[in-house]
């Protein structure tokens, strides 16, 4: 096992990069929050002005399904601070971990229930354990083969997977849009189970009746090997170890990769264009970081500190606007986008609220206590 070999703690450019990640991740949530479940037909209200068109245009092709490729690695970059904080300590690894992923995954279903489906908790409970699996049983080369097959191979052949049979949509969608839309605490409380049944048909079969729909293949493959990459990248130390030189190297050739990949592969089966996309922005958010402290740096980094803790409040904000106030689907993409900055910088407020009286944020406090126990002093 490499984890001992892993000394690095967090450092500015590692929160910022985390911080930067979460904006997107608030951006993404709010516009996916405030639509159906996967499978299910609703659309947003027509809205004709031109700023909306630019902010949906903006929406598509820079932050959906960009910013969960960087938190992810990070994600799984992070992972190995808890097991070597274990090993130091002289604690069981192996308990450590599935303590900490089974903390997550509990925390992951109480916000999927109480906030929103699209919780990306629990996948990340499983990519660990999973992951932690093949720490155990193979070696770092063997490992980080599985994770280039997971990126590279799986996602254009499950991209062009044809599963036998017709697509049937698995929920009731009139019934849903009625309970979504209605509003109360009352019917805020019905929806519980609505969303818990939403991690399922949300992230495993994309909505669709279809056991492992191929789309749902190809991004959680893409995820998990990615996870795995972030693992590896920190016993490295990548993040940190990594240039200025060698940071502009990989714009430049995210860059080239991206234009090259639009025109080879302009539905993106390969997923090469969001790969790359997410490989430049996080080398510039790096660099920046890096030659120019500044109050948004500082912004990214007092958030990034305390992720876990600024996720779930997006969630409860969210949940609160569009499932209790019943605001649901009455709001354009510049109104969402502007309503996730506001939140942002309230979350960032409480972060450093937090920090500064605790030192830390109080869901990873929580989850300190769940993955070293009572006595425990973790990361």
């Amino acid at each position: 096992m490499n984890a001992s070999h892993s000394t690095e703690k967090r450092v500015s450019e590692l929160d910022v990069l985390r911080g930067f990640a979460m904006l997107g991740v608030y951006i993404v949530n709010f516009v996916e929050m405030n639509a159906l479940p996967p499978g299910e037909v609703g659309v947003y209200p027509e809205f004709h002005r031109v700023l909306d068109r630019m902010v949906e245009w903006l929406y598509l092709n820079l932050f959906n399904e960009k910013f969960y490729l960087i938190f992810v690695f990070l994600f799984g970059y992070s992972l190995s601070f808890t097991a070597v904080s274990a090993g130091k300590k002289g604690m069981n690894v192996d308990l450590t971990v599935a303590r900490r992923m089974g903390s997550l995954m509990l925390i992951g279903v109480v916000l999927s229930g109480l906030c929103w489906w699209g919780v990306i908790l629990v996948p990340y409970a499983i990519f660990g354990l999973i992951m932690w699996s093949l720490v155990r049983l193979f070696s770092e080369r063997t490992n980080i083969a599985i994770a280039v097959l997971l990126l590279l191979v799986v996602p254009p052949i499950a991209n062009h997977m044809k599963l036998a049979g017709t697509y049937e949509y698995a929920l009731d969608t009139a019934a849903l849009t009625a309970m979504f839309s209605r509003g109360g605490f009352v019917n805020w409380l019905h929806l519980i189970p609505v969303q818990l049944q939403g991690i399922y048909w949300g992230f495993f079969t994309d909505g669709y009746n279809a056991q492992f729909y191929p789309g749902q293949i190809a991004y959680l493959s893409v995820l998990l090997g990615l996870f795995i990459l972030g693992w590896y990248a920190a016993m490295r130390k990548i993040i940190t170890k990594t240039s200025n030189a060698g940071y502009v190297r990989v714009v430049i050739l995210g860059v080239i990769a991206f234009a090259a990949t639009k025109f080879i592969d302009p539905r993106d089966t390969f997923y090469f264009h969001r790969l790359s996309q997410s490989l430049v922005m996080s080398a510039c958010v790096i660099l920046v970081s890096r030659s120019l402290e500044s109050p948004v740096t500082r912004l990214f980094a007092v958030v990034g500190r305390t992720s876990f803790s600024a996720y779930a409040l997006h969630l409860v904000v969210g949940a609160l606007i569009f499932f209790v106030f019943g605001y649901f689907q009455t709001f354009s993409y510049t109104e969402l986008f502007l309503m996730a900055l506001a939140t942002y910088f309230i979350a960032a407020l409480l972060c450093w609220l937090m920090q500064r009286q605790f030192h830390s944020g109080i869901l990873e406090m929580l989850m300190k206590r769940m993955t070293y126990g009572a006595g425990g002093r973790g990361e």
